[in-house]
């Protein structure tokens, strides 16, 4: 997978998580207790992780190919 297609995914991923996030605040749903453990410990945590992700994009690029570099000079001596 390409990187901009990772990111798009990402992005994409966050938008509709953010999406079902705000209509959950907004619905009767919110007073079911299953329900808002089911936010408050899956989908939030999501929406966090993947807003970090997007934010440190490039950061956690340069740090993946610099631990790829590392693993195939390992082998080379």
């Amino acid at each position: 997978m390409h990187d901009a297609t990772r990111r798009k995914t990402i992005q994409w991923a966050h938008i509709l998580l953010a999406a079902c996030l705000g209509g959950f605040l907004y619905s009767p749903l919110s007073m079911i207790p299953e329900a808002r453990a089911a936010v408050l410990y899956g989908v939030f945590p999501v929406i966090a992780l993947t807003g970090l992700i997007l934010w440190q994009w490039g950061r956690l690029k340069r740090l993946f190919v610099r631990r790829r570099n590392r693993a195939g000079q390992g082998g080379s001596s």
